[in-house]
């Protein structure tokens, strides 16, 4: 064999070897992308989501129009539900009655209802209020005699004698403190679950009322050691969120408690305190996700009040549409879906106010 030859199958290997090494990293790109487009695969974005622009901000503040309530005295940590036709303002701290009424379309008052007290009728320690739209009732919380009272709001109204009915007995070790109704033995709660003699964490659970049975639900965020959250469920969607008060963070699930996935907002970060606040409260309203963002305000500061002005628009998968700047401080609000207005309890000159959604979200 000449030298020449020699050459040329030592040239013609090593061509061979060329193909055969982009031959196999082909196939491996290849296989990667099958893996990663494969419909039963998860990789890291989709329970992992991360929102660092939510900039389509409108200025609203010139669409609010106060709620003027002359015939009542109501206290500034008032709380705020709406049910049929009727708008319910809830002051834990008043001495006289507890639960005012007001005709939801046009704000008119109606009545006053619940006496303050430890008789039949009345209630110690005015907590939470549940809604049961479809059967026109309301769960009141009683956390100075820890129960759940069944209300039926036509005959409340019209009976200032009427005794309410017993839902459901609370544990004093691990209760509810938030719900929503989702059939009239089902309960979806943020459970205030104690940690140690002093200490203690938020988790959503499922509850029965008719046995107390109170069901946790299983995912915990790996990163976060003090779980302090807002919650909303929606039994249309069949999802429920948690949107975190000290972390930029929202964590979505099905109804059953299965972990779907957590949207970060820029300013996430996993410390443990309490001093920068994010997440007030969340509500489904209709085909919208709606939250009052305090956007990592300083809770402490001398120079403002630490209460959120803002209200971030979600899409029911947590996509970011728009963020509605009020210029006021929010302490509570509601959705009134026949309207299609937000509600709002201010720490401001104006004490109540409504937001009409018509013109300003498609």
């Amino acid at each position: 064999m000449t030298l020449l030859q020699e050459r040329h199958i030592c040239i013609s290997i090593c061509q061979i070897s060329y193909i055969i090494n982009n031959m196999k990293t082909t196939i491996i790109y290849l296989l990667i992308l099958v893996i990663c487009c494969c419909p039963g695969c998860k990789n890291s974005s989709d329970t992992e989501r991360y929102q660092n622009k939510r900039n389509n901000i409108l200025f609203v503040k010139e669409y609010i129009k106060e709620i003027e309530i002359e015939d009542v005295l109501i206290g500034q940590f008032a709380r705020l539900y709406t049910i049929n036709n009727y708008l319910l303002i809830s002051d834990g701290r008043s001495i006289d009655k507890l639960i005012h009424i007001f005709n939801k379309n046009n704000y008119n008052y109606v009545t006053s209802i619940i006496d303050r007290g430890q008789g039949a009728n009345e209630i110690a320690s005015i907590g939470f209020i549940g809604i049961n739209e479809a059967n026109n009732k309301i769960y009141v919380t009683d956390y100075g005699k820890q129960t759940i009272f069944d209300l039926c709001m036509d005959s409340v109204i019209t009976n200032p004698r009427y005794i309410p009915q017993i839902k459901m007995t609370l544990n004093e070790r691990q209760f509810p403190d938030n719900y929503q109704y989702i059939n009239d033995t089902l309960l979806i709660g943020r459970i205030v679950e104690p940690t140690g003699n002093s200490g203690y964490n938020h988790t959503v659970a499922k509850i029965k009322t008719n046995t107390g049975e109170i069901k946790l639900m299983k995912y915990k965020h790996p990163k976060i050691e003090k779980k302090r959250i807002c919650f909303a469920a929606s039994t249309e969607h069949n999802a429920y969120v948690e949107c975190y008060h000290y972390h930029d963070l929202m964590t979505f699930y099905d109804l059953d408690g299965n972990f779907k996935y957590n949207i970060y907002g820029k300013k996430w970060d996993n410390k443990t305190t309490n001093k920068f606040g994010y997440y007030e409260k969340v509500l489904f309203c209709n085909d919208k996700i709606i939250v009052s963002y305090g956007n990592g305000k300083d809770r402490f500061s001398n120079s403002e009040n630490g209460y959120p002005t803002q209200l971030l628009i979600f899409s029911i998968d947590g996509t970011y549409i728009q963020t509605l700047e009020t210029e006021y401080s929010i302490l509570d609000f509601c959705y009134d879906k026949d309207n299609n207005r937000i509600i709002m309890s201010l720490d401001e000159n104006i004490q109540f106010a409504y937001l009409s959604l018509d013109k300003i979200i498609s």
